[in-house]
């Protein structure tokens, strides 16, 4: 009816008063549909995603990092930070745009309160196109658990890329590997034990996927990832949103601990029940 209605207006001798006719009668269905919808569309009122992002911010540790992944779980963390200023100690790591170079170039620099996140990797090392996709021990050579920063140096070495028939590609040279725990900073733990755990002098993992076989191949995001485990120093204290998946687990869910309902903290070093 509105298309039949334009049509006529256009048919008549003035253009100008036609193209005003036109305006004003094409206009009237966005009007309509806007009052009509307004009430059922309209966020005003639901703090859902607020109170979600509060609950995970104040979960967190100070200066802590956090790994989200989708928008659904980063966007509010983002909004609650910038609009609301809440726990801008905390830094919000999307591992989505962490496989982009110029994102890791922002998490390098401080953010609100919170200070850089600890990478060592240079830009040359993690630049669009460069380590995008890493292949994860193709030369079947390692054994047993390499230290994660040794992998780390592997990774980041040129000269001991590999050629896959088309072009030279970077790898991680085993899918286990070890984090040594420092006694000192295994103490800091003690008073989160409860009966029958134990502290221990490592963080033995395995990269692996979902249905738990080892990975064949890691992404920039993980490997940045691995860049930080292999660099934190326990000094500050890493967490995984529950809604990342278990690839982004890297295989450390031993070691990972509830905290409420909505976030998984990473890297306690202690293993419960043993």
């Amino acid at each position: 009816m509105v298309m039949i209605l334009i049509m006529l207006a256009l048919r008549s001798q003035k253009a100008q008063t036609s193209a005003v006719a036109a305006f004003c009668i094409a206009i009237i269905a966005p009007i309509i549909m806007g009052m009509q919808n307004w009430d059922d569309h309209t966020r005003a009122d639901r703090k859902t995603g607020l109170a979600m992002a509060i609950n995970y911010l104040e979960s967190l540790a100070p200066n802590a990092i956090i790994f989200t992944n989708g928008d659904n779980d980063t966007f509010p963390l983002w909004y609650a930070q910038e609009v609301e200023g809440i726990r801008t100690d905390v830094r919000v790591v999307n591992l989505s745009l962490l496989n982009t170079d110029w994102y890791i170039d922002q998490m390098k620099r401080q953010a609100y309160n919170s200070e850089p996140v600890p990478f060592t990797m240079t830009e040359n090392q993690y630049r669009q196109g460069t380590r995008d996709v890493l292949f994860v021990d193709p030369k079947k050579e390692t054994k047993g658990y390499l230290p994660v920063g040794e992998a780390l140096a592997t990774a980041l070495d040129d000269s001991k890329k590999i050629d896959n028939g088309r072009s030279k590609v970077a790898y991680i040279p085993s899918s286990k590997m070890t984090i040594p725990v420092k006694p000192e900073d295994a103490e800091k733990f003690r008073s989160n034990l409860k009966p029958g755990d134990s502290l221990v002098t490592s963080i033995d993992f395995e990269l692996a996927d979902d249905n738990g076989n080892p990975r064949s191949y890691i992404t920039k995001a993980n490997l940045a990832v691995l860049d930080l485990l292999a660099h934190m120093d326990w000094n500050r204290p890493v967490y995984f949103a529950v809604t990342t998946g278990g690839e982004a687990y890297m295989g450390l869910e031993q070691y990972f601990q509830l905290e409420v309902v909505v976030v998984v903290l990473l890297m306690r070093p202690f293993r419960a029940g043993a």
